[in-house]
């Protein structure tokens, strides 16, 4: 991997480390002597993340409407219809 560095840059500036982080859309590993390993990368706002129930229940909604009225959905639109029900 191109982006490895000493893991002794992660322990002495770990505030430089979370800047390159928010700044970066790659993770940045870090290694040290034997199997010491650390990986950093930003992590998505909670509202861009979608659980196995909400995708499972997105795609029911989206079947059952297709099943009802033979109209498909782009995964967008299924997100925003799926979105307002959980809204109401």
């Amino acid at each position: 991997m191109d982006n490895v560095r000493p893991i002794s840059e992660f322990l002495n500036n770990p505030k430089l480390v979370e800047k390159m982080a928010l700044e970066s859309d790659e993770p940045i590993y870090f290694e040290g002597e034997g199997r010491q390993k650390i990986a950093v990368w930003k992590v998505v706002e909670p509202d861009d993340c979608w659980t196995d129930e909400e995708l499972a229940a997105a795609a029911d909604a989206a079947h059952e409407e297709y099943l009802r009225t033979g109209i498909s959905y782009s995964f967008d639109e299924v997100k925003a219809k799926l979105r307002k029900m959980l809204d109401e």
